[in-house]
């Protein structure tokens, strides 16, 4: 890879770390909820009421990550911890997301299980491939697993779990985001 390739790809690295912070305050955020129905667009602001939910592992992956992308910005080069947060906050999101498949294949649900299940498949796509890159063009992958792994969560299909910031429209922006950042940096790298 040459070196202007390589400097797209840490671009991407750097942009992303916004999106993904707003996935982490997901976290801290109460979540603002849509009420009535048919909807209104009034709303309501509700406290979190489960308590701890295996679903926080994105939240705090999302953290991790964008604390490593922000301090991207200092570094020529990836160090090797890149590399390993990025995969264990991958694999952290694939292990979260299997809990819906479970269920739904449990259930008798196999169109919901599906639906989970593709976007973990493109996840563990990305993340094999991705490590068979160098440098910031492995680390822009891996990001792209993550938002790959983390897409299912903003489905309106779990109950509770569709809101504004916590799996909902804010949550699936950022995803998105980083997602679209992902790509554009693994295409501008492989130019």
């Amino acid at each position: 890879m040459s070196a202007v390739n390589e400097a797209w790809a840490k671009r991407h690295v750097v942009l992303a770390a916004a999106p993904l912070a707003v996935i982490a305050s997901g976290l801290l955020v109460t979540p603002l909820v849509v009420v009535g129905y048919p909807p209104r667009m009034t709303m309501i602001v509700r406290p979190l009421e489960d308590g701890f939910s295996p679903f926080f592992a994105i939240y705090v992956a999302a953290a991790v990550l964008a604390v490593m992308s922000w301090r991207a910005a200092r570094r020529a080069e990836p160090a090797r911890s890149h590399t390993a947060i990025a995969v264990v906050a991958t694999i952290a999101v694939l292990a979260t997301m299997a809990i819906p498949v479970g269920f739904y294949l449990e259930s008798g649900y196999l169109g919901q299980a599906v639906m989970f299940a593709l976007p973990i498949a493109a996840s563990v796509w990305c993340l094999v491939r991705g490590l068979r890159h160098r440098q910031w063009t492995r680390v822009v992958w891996l990001l792209g697993a993550f938002a790959a792994a983390a897409l299912p969560y903003g489905c309106p299909l779990i109950p509770g779990m569709f809101n504004l910031f916590s799996g909902g429209l804010v949550f699936e922006l950022a995803d998105l985001t980083v997602l679209a950042l992902a790509v554009l940096g693994v295409v501008r790298a492989a130019r």
